[in-house]
């Protein structure tokens, strides 16, 4: 026991196998950097984990209990391959049994500030809650190898009620503030209930001038499909120039569904312009269908004066990738309008369009 207490060889067998030990039953890679066990089973220790972060403990440490608080830190987060800066720091505890370990902890993460709690079984997590506030989304998104397509401080609450091999249930929420997406603000909120491979999903996206509603969304995890219902109200088109980037003017409404296999697909309603419009939006256009539609009102999205009217009906077919149109449509009791146009027809021919109307 002098052997093991007060030489340097000691020591560093003693380091050994408590890394050794505490890997085993935490499953972490762990290296002891130097441990005190003068007041045994009460000790303090310092050690390295994964080779990124320090863990400082202090406690009872027994053959098969723990009762200990801990300090985490880092200077860097790691997740799967990914890396990042961060100034991390958790204090929390550890008590029960190796094999039923209550943990809790809250302090600094991706910028923000964190709690949770849970019970660490042998093969599974039971009763997990986490509640992140003011996270930075960045870097969250980052972390997990994911796009971020809005930035902002995030809020996050999950809570899973178990969690083992493919075999888990709990839901998440996820709200983020984006003081400047492309140029407007906007607001996010999603919740997701998850059991084992399936998802269901609601989603809130908002700003001033746009509301867009996901409800009845399914995922399949196993699948990789997705499917669900949607509302899009835009109060007002020309509010939306810079997301959209062409200077779109009036109101819009619509509801449809979603599709997700191996390209998405798109659909919708709308009766914004009396009569019924329908779209498909697919991975290589975008398909409209038009069915006694006011001309003018349709024409109205366009930041020029409408120039006629007319019932509309047929198909218009934008092609993503060449970038071209198709309008095959018949117009129904077209008539001019008064506008710049019909003005100036007339004082170069003196023909008052405005008084001609066609059939077909």
């Amino acid at each position: 026991s002098i052997y093991l207490l007060f030489t340097p060889s000691g020591n560093q067998y003693l380091y050994d196998y408590f890394s050794k030990d505490f890997s085993e039953k935490t499953d972490l890679d762990i290296k002891v950097k130097s441990i005190n066990i003068d007041d045994f089973p009460y000790v303090t220790a310092v050690m390295n984990v994964d080779k990124k972060a320090k863990l400082e403990v202090n406690g009872e440490i027994g053959l098969t209990t723990l009762d200990i608080n801990y300090t985490f830190s880092s200077d860097i987060v790691c997740y799967e391959n990914c890396t990042i800066n961060d100034d991390l720091l958790i204090h929390g505890e550890v008590t029960g049994r190796y094999d039923t370990m209550h943990v809790t902890g809250s302090g600094r993460f991706l910028d923000g500030h964190v709690e949770y709690k849970t019970i660490k079984r042998t093969d599974m997590i039971e009763d997990l809650k986490i509640v992140g506030k003011e996270i930075n989304s960045t870097k969250l998104f980052k972390l997990m190898d994911q796009d971020n397509l809005i930035n902002g401080e995030a809020n996050i609450t999950i809570n899973v009620a178990y969690m083992y091999k493919e075999h888990k249930k709990g839901d998440f929420t996820y709200e983020v503030h984006d003081n400047n997406f492309s140029g407007i603000p906007l607001d996010l909120y999603t919740k997701v209930e998850i059991e084992d491979m399936h998802h269901d999903i609601v989603m809130n996206i908002s700003s001033p001038s746009l509301s867009l509603k996901l409800y009845d969304a399914e995922y399949d995890q196993k699948k990789k499909q997705a499917k669900g219902l949607y509302r899009l109200d835009i109060k007002e088109f020309s509010d939306l120039e810079p997301l959209i980037g062409y200077a779109y003017q009036g109101e819009f409404n619509a509801t449809g569904e979603i599709h997700f296999s191996e390209d998405l697909r798109i659909t919708g309603h709308s009766t914004n312009y009396g009569g019924e419009l329908k779209y498909l939006i697919g991975k290589s256009g975008l398909t409209i269908a038009l069915n006694d539609v006011s001309f003018k009102s349709f024409t109205s999205i366009f930041p020029y004066d409408p120039i006629m009217d007319a019932s509309t009906t047929g198909k218009i077919y934008y092609n993503f990738l060449q970038k071209s149109v198709i309008v095959n449509s018949k117009l129904k009791n077209s008539k001019f309008i008064p506008s710049k146009f019909s003005k100036n027809f007339y004082k170069k021919s003196y023909l008052k369009l405005t008084k001609e109307s066609f059939k077909e």
